[in-house]
C-alpha cells in the first residue's frame, strides 16, 4: 500500500516554471556577461548547487558560492512574489492529508525560495517533510527519502511535471503522477508514457484522491 505522496514544487503545485525558464541568462547578463545561447536549456533541470557550480566554472566568476546564491535568491524572490499556485493544488494537498497520506515536498529549488512562496500560498506547513535543493534525475534521492521516513520506495508516489525527475522516480520504484505544465509541454507525451496517472489540471480534487487511493490497492 502506498503511504506517502511526494510533490515537486515548480510547475506541479506552483505556477513558476516561467520564472526559471530564463533564470540563468538573466543572472549572467546582470554581471555584464553575454550568456551562451543555450544556457537556459542546459541549467533548466539543475538544482541550485549544480546551477551555481556550472556558471562559476563556465563564466570564470570569482564571486564566492554563497554570494552568488544570495544574489540569485534575491533575483528569484522578487520574481516569486507574483507567483501563484497551480489551480487546485492547495485543495488537493489538504484532501490527501485528510485521507491519511504522508506528504513530502521534493524540489530542486532551495529552501530560501521554496519556503517563502509556499508559506505565502499556505502550503508549506501542509507537508510532513521538506526536501529542497535536490536532484531527482537519479534514483538515489528517492531511496534516501523513503529510508528517512521509514517506508519502501514502492510505497511512495510522486507528482511531477518534468521528464527527468519523473524518470528518476520511476527507476526507484515510485508510482508517477504526471502533471501538465505549459513550459514543459514539449515532452508531456513522454511523461504520460511513464506515468501511472496523468492530469492536465489538479482541480478535480475528489477524483484525484480516489485515483491515488486506487493505486494504493495495487500490489507492491
Amino acid at each position: 500500500m502506498i503511504k506517502a505522496v511526494l510533490f515537486d514544487m515548480d510547475g506541479t503545485i506552483v505556477d513558476s516554471m516561467g520564472v526559471w525558464k530564463h533564470a540563468g541568462s538573466t543572472y549572467v547578463r546582470s554581471l555584464g556577461i553575454a550568456p551562451e545561447h543555450d544556457l537556459d536549456d542546459k541549467i533548466f533541470h539543475m538544482n541550485m548547487t549544480q546551477f551555481i557550480d556550472y556558471i562559476k566554472k563556465t563564466y570564470s566568476i570569482d564571486t564566492p558560492f554563497d554570494g552568488i546564491l544570495r544574489d540569485i535568491n534575491d533575483q528569484m524572490t522578487r520574481l516569486y512574489s507574483a507567483v501563484g499556485q497551480k489551480s487546485g493544488a492547495r485543495d488537493l494537498l489538504f484532501a490527501l492529508k485528510k485521507a491519511g497520506f504522508t506528504l513530502i515536498l521534493a524540489t530542486a529549488s532551495g529552501e530560501d525560495i521554496a519556503k517563502p512562496v509556499l508559506s505565502r500560498l499556505n502550503m508549506w506547513d501542509i507537508f510532513d517533510y521538506h526536501y529542497c535543493n535536490i536532484s531527482k534525475s537519479k534514483p538515489d534521492i528517492f531511496y534516501k527519502i523513503a529510508d528517512d521516513i521509514g517506508v519502501k520506495p514502492c510505497q511512495c508516489c510522486i507528482a511531477e511535471d518534468t521528464l527527468s525527475s519523473a524518470a528518476g522516480a520511476k527507476s526507484a520504484g515510485l508510482k508517477v503522477i504526471g502533471v501538465y505544465d505549459g513550459i514543459t509541454k514539449f515532452y508531456q507525451g513522454d511523461i504520460k508514457d511513464i506515468s501511472d496517472l496523468y492530469y492536465m489540471t489538479l482541480d478535480n480534487t475528489d477524483s484525484i484522491v480516489e485515483d491515488i487511493k486506487n493505486i494504493c490497492l495495487q500490489p507492491v
